[in-house]
C-alpha cells in the first residue's frame, strides 16, 4: 500500500557492496509514487521496489551490507547452509537450471512470462514440453526482493524456525531470528482485498481456506524460477516448492502448495 511501483531497475547498477544504494538514490530521484501511501491496497498495488527500500533501511541501521547482514543476523542463526546471494558459490553440478518453453512466437513468449495460452492454440497438448536453459542472473541491487538462492531443505528449516518461535517453545536449539509478537503481527491481517480470501500482514500473505483454514504464504517467480512457501502454524505444519520454470507459477503457487498440505491433513 506504499504507492511505489511494482518495480525499479537501474540500468548499469554497480554490482559490488554500493548496489542497493545507488538503486535506492536513483529512486529518490526517478520515482513518483502511483497513489498516496495507504490509501490503496489489492493485488495489484504490491511492489517489490519496496522491499529493496527496506533492505536499504538495514545497511544505513546496521552498517553494513544487506547481503552480509542477512547472512551474520538470518541464514547463520537458522544454519541454511545452502543459502547464497550469488550462483558462483555452488559448483556447477549443484543448483537446478531455469528454464523455458522453447521458442519465439508471441504465444510462447507470453505463456513463459505468465503461464497463460490460447485455448484454441494450446501450447501443452499432452506432449513434453521442449524446454531451453535461460541465463539466471539476480542484480545484486535487487537482492531485498528476491536474490537470495537456496535449496528446499534450507527452505523447510526456515519454517521450522519460525514455527518454534510461533509456538514459543523451549528451548530452541538456536537464537530465534524474531521475537514472539513480532512474528505474529507479521502474520496477522494488516490490509484485506474487498470480497477476496486473501490478505496481507507484514511481508506475510494469508488465506482464509473453507477447506484447510487459514494460513500464511508467500509466493515468488523470476524468469526461470517459481516458489511458495506455505505454513499452518495451529496444524505445524510447512509446505515448500521450489520449481525451475516461471510458466508453472500457477501450478506451484495454487496447486501443488494447497494440494500438499490437502494430502498432509487428510482433506
Amino acid at each position: 500500500s506504499s504507492g511505489l511501483p511494482w518495480d525499479h531497475k537501474l540500468p548499469g547498477c554497480p554490482q559490488d557492496s554500493t548496489a542497493l544504494e545507488e538503486l535506492v538514490h536513483s529512486m529518490s530521484k526517478s520515482v513518483k509514487l502511483r497513489f498516496d501511501p495507504g490509501s490503496r491496497f489489492d493485488g495489484s498495488t504490491y511492489s517489490n521496489a519496496g522491499y529493496n527500500v527496506l533492505g536499504r533501511i538495514v545497511e544505513q541501521v546496521s552498517g553494513m551490507s544487506f547481503e552480509r547482514y542477512v547472512h551474520m543476523h538470518v541464514l547463520g542463526k537458522v544454519t541454511m547452509p545452502d543459502a547464497a546471494f550469488d550462483t558462483a558459490a555452488y559448483a556447477t553440478n549443484a543448483w537446478a537450471r531455469p528454464m523455458e518453453v522453447d521458442g519465439e512466437t508471441r504465444a510462447i513468449r507470453r505463456f513463459n512470462l505468465y503461464g497463460q495460452e490460447d485455448p484454441k492454440h494450446p501450447i501443452r497438448n499432452g506432449q513434453p514440453l521442449p524446454l531451453r536453459e535461460r541465463h539466471a542472473h539476480v542484480a545484486h541491487d535487487q537482492s531485498p526482493c528476491g536474490g537470495l538462492w537456496t535449496s528446499a531443505m534450507d527452505l523447510s528449516r526456515w519454517l521450522a524456525h519460525l514455527q518454534r518461535i510461533a509456538a514459543d517453545t523451549r528451548p530452541d536449539p538456536t537464537e530465534p531470528v524474531l521475537q514472539h509478537n513480532t512474528l505474529l503481527d507479521m502474520w496477522r491481517t494488516h490490509r484485506s482485498i474487498a470480497g477476496k480470501r486473501t490478505a496481507i500482514g507484514l511481508g506475510w500473505w494469508n488465506y482464509d481456506d473453507p477447506e484447510l483454514g487459514r494460513y500464511v504464504f508467500h509466493v515468488g517467480r523470476e524468469p526461470g524460477y517459481s516458489s511458495v512457501l506455505l505454513l499452518w502454524p495451529e496444524h505445524n505444519l510447512g509446505v515448500v516448492v521450489l520449481c525451475n520454470g516461471m510458466y508453472a507459477d500457477d501450478a506451484v503457487w495454487n496447486m501443488l502448495g494447497p494440494g500438499i498440505g490437502r494430502l498432509v491433513m487428510g482433506r
